[in-house]
């Protein structure tokens, strides 16, 4: 008598793939670091911004550790306190430039967060803050070079004074060509490359995706 076998065949043995599969892009980095350089740019001028609001209360305070303790006369602290701009250009520009910063800084938490409205407020930013930047340049360089010439005879503690002017001047308007002049134009043309769009595209449906 023969034994009949009912045993099911033994299944197939699934050969491990030859090929890898497809991998999972790497995240770009670019947005976490611009956003996280705009956001300490906005940060400085938010800081400028409200030291130009208190600008008044500064400006006193200085005048009279100046005539207190500085060693200069009434007449050399009215000149060189003639050298500032007035009051009715600091507050409403330091209003301005805490606007502006605002902007600056919404936009950047959204460029670091990969939303596409983040990269158009940076846009708008930059689009702004170039001229200015420019303007607010000149303005303060007009008046600072408002000191007269006879100035030079008022005294070395003057001259000291204003020669402190003329420094922190130059190296404002260094920094202040860096972050209102370069960093925008910076972020115009890398927005404006191909593979950027297409990051910026690809988080714009993913928001639409989501919602």
């Amino acid at each position: 008598m023969e034994n009949d076998d009912t045993r099911p065949p033994d299944p197939p043995v699934m050969a491990p793939p030859s090929e890898m599969g497809d991998l999972v892009p790497e995240r770009s980095k670019w947005p976490t670091v611009i956003g996280v350089i705009g956001i300490l740019v906005a940060s400085f001028g938010l800081f400028g911004g409200c030291c130009g609001v208190l600008s008044p209360f500064l400006m006193n305070f200085s005048r009279s550790m100046a005539s207190s303790g500085g060693g200069m006369s009434q007449e050399q602290i009215d000149t060189m306190m003639a050298s500032q701009p007035p009051m009715l250009w600091i507050i409403p520009a330091s209003l301005v430039g805490i606007a502006v910063a605002t902007l600056l800084l919404i936009g950047c938490i959204g460029l670091a967060r990969r939303r596409a409205g983040g990269v158009t407020l940076c846009k708008v930013w930059a689009w702004i803050i170039i001229p200015w930047t420019l303007i607010s340049l000149v303005v303060a360089a007009y008046f600072q070079f408002q000191v007269p010439a006879d100035a030079q005879q008022m005294g070395v503690g003057f001259q000291m004074g204003v020669g402190f002017q003329y420094f922190f001047l130059a190296a404002g308007a260094c920094f202040a060509l860096t972050t209102g002049v370069g960093f925008p134009m910076f972020m115009l043309i890398w927005f404006a490359r191909p593979s950027v769009k297409d990051d910026v595209d690809a988080w714009a449906a993913e928001s639409r995706a989501m919602i």
